[in-house]
């Protein structure tokens, strides 16, 4: 069962890297993949109960569980709010939050990044669902982080806003 899982692209739906986190019958994984300067990288990291092995804390898999719990209305999205329509490029954000073994939801959006650069136009009281994804996102993301995970993976953009 995929519990969480981010996807990055280029806006003509090329990968750049993925973070999916995804519960076995006997353990918990978080793969990592990405797709820079023409090599692949692929990493894993498992916690097996049977071995104790403790790369995941138990807790912090728990902790992505409730942040989902705690959201179940992101089931009711289907759609994200369009970008502004000056961002003719960019980048494609795809999210799966895996609520049990039966129910999950997959939302795609454009540009997310756009929403923290206020010239841009994007407002938090007009992209109402985007904005809530992005923010159980990053709640996600900050025990991901604390779990080993590089936050390239867990990244809105690969390129500098700043050049926008």
């Amino acid at each position: 069962m995929i519990i969480f899982k981010y996807e990055l692209a280029d806006a003509w739906g090329c990968h750049i890297s993925d973070v999916t986190v995804s519960e076995k019958k006997d353990y918990v994984e978080i793969s990592c993949f990405d797709y820079t300067n023409g090599e692949f990288e692929d990493l894993k990291y498992t916690y097996e109960s049977n071995t104790h092995d403790t790369k995941i804390d138990m807790a912090k898999i728990n902790k992505i569980k409730e942040i989902l719990l705690d959201n179940l209305d992101l089931m009711e999205y289907d759609t994200l709010e369009s970008p502004p329509p000056c961002i003719l490029d960019g980048v494609i954000n795809s999210f799966t939050f895996g609520f049990d073994y039966d129910t999950s939801v997959k939302i795609t959006g454009h540009n997310l990044w756009a929403m923290y650069r206020k010239e841009i136009g994007w407002l938090d009281n007009e992209h109402i669902h985007a904005t809530r994804v992005v923010k159980v996102f990053e709640l996600i993301s900050d025990v991901l982080k604390s779990c080993g995970v590089d936050e390239k993976y867990l990244q809105l953009v690969r390129f500098s806003i700043n050049t926008y």
